[in-house]
């Protein structure tokens, strides 16, 4: 009864996060990029980025109390992708290993590269579409690749959200690498034992 009762009661926080913050933030965002658009302010565009990473977040805690411990890792990563391709506008193929199991922490982990990944690929790569590869076989590994512009991972200092990727990687013990090239698109690959 206690767990039903918990169960419940995370669910009520969800619904009421989601009715609440979520819907409030979502406002922010929207009004702050028709402002961008219409008023010629340098801050604007940041305050609207950390309006967006704001609701990123407020989602990620309304999923994190919905999903329930039976929740797969291939699960909660089709989630996780589909929800931030549709809101940043890529489309996501998935092959995704129904057998890849992790602690809830290191899947938390896992979602919030994905997460990062897929925005960049939209966002910075301007990429049309990303593939997602989750398997089981030789390990484990997880596998993001994207049609975007792509860059020159030698040319750059590496961007808070790859600098993330790699720090939330090493959490788990995984290893994290970037393969990208100007005009080719660009492949995160995490693997892990």
């Amino acid at each position: 009864m206690a767990r039903v009762a918990a169960g419940e009661q995370r669910r009520r926080v969800a619904r009421d996060l989601h009715d609440g913050i979520a819907q409030e933030l979502a406002y922010s965002v929207g009004q702050t990029h028709r402002l961008a658009e219409r008023i010629d302010d340098p801050d604007l565009p940041h305050v609207a980025r950390a309006a967006e990473r704001a609701l990123d977040e407020s989602r990620r805690a309304i999923n994190a109390l919905r999903s329930s411990e039976e929740e797969t890792v291939s699960q909660a990563v089709a989630q996780a992708a589909e929800d931030v391709g549709h809101r940043v506008g890529v489309v996501v193929r998935l092959s995704l290993d129904p057998e890849v199991a992790l602690d809830p922490q290191a899947k938390e982990e896992v979602l919030r590269i994905v997460r990062e990944a897929v925005t960049n690929a939209a966002r910075h790569g301007k990429a049309r579409r990303v593939g997602i590869v989750l398997t089981a076989m030789d390990g484990q590994s997880l596998t993001i690749r994207d049609d975007g512009e792509g860059f020159d991972p030698a040319s750059t200092n590496g961007g808070f959200g790859l600098v993330s990727m790699r720090e939330r990687a090493h959490a788990i013990g995984a290893d994290l690498s970037i393969e990208s090239t100007p005009g080719e698109g660009t492949t995160v690959t995490v693997k892990w034992t």
